[in-house]
C-alpha cells in the first residue's frame, strides 16, 4: 500500500484515541451526569497496512468495531487496538 499524507501510522492513531479517551474521561460533568457515574469513552482502533489483511474499507471500519467491542467487554473506558 502506497503511502499518503492521509495516512495514519498505528502508533499515532492510538496515541490520537487514548488522547480523546483521557480528555472526554477528565472533562467536568453536571450532577446528573455524575449519578450516572460519569461519561466515558471505549475506543476500537484498526489501522492498514502492510501486516493487514484488510481488502476494503469496510473489512477495516468491521475491525475498528469489533475492537470497540472488545474495549467495552473487558472493562470499558479505554481504547483496543
Amino acid at each position: 500500500m502506497a503511502s499518503s499524507s492521509q495516512d495514519t501510522p498505528k502508533e499515532k492513531a492510538v496515541q490520537l484515541a487514548s488522547a480523546i479517551q483521557m480528555f472526554i474521561e477528565k472533562e467536568e460533568i453536571s450532577e446528573k451526569e455524575q449519578n450516572y457515574g460519569g461519561i466515558t469513552v471505549s475506543i476500537g482502533v484498526a489501522t492498514m497496512d502492510e501486516w493487514t489483511s484488510f481488502a476494503t474499507v469496510n473489512e477495516l471500519i468491521d475491525a475498528a468495531d469489533q475492537n470497540l467491542y472488545i474495549s467495552k467487554k473487558t472493562g470499558k473506558n479505554k481504547v483496543v487496538f
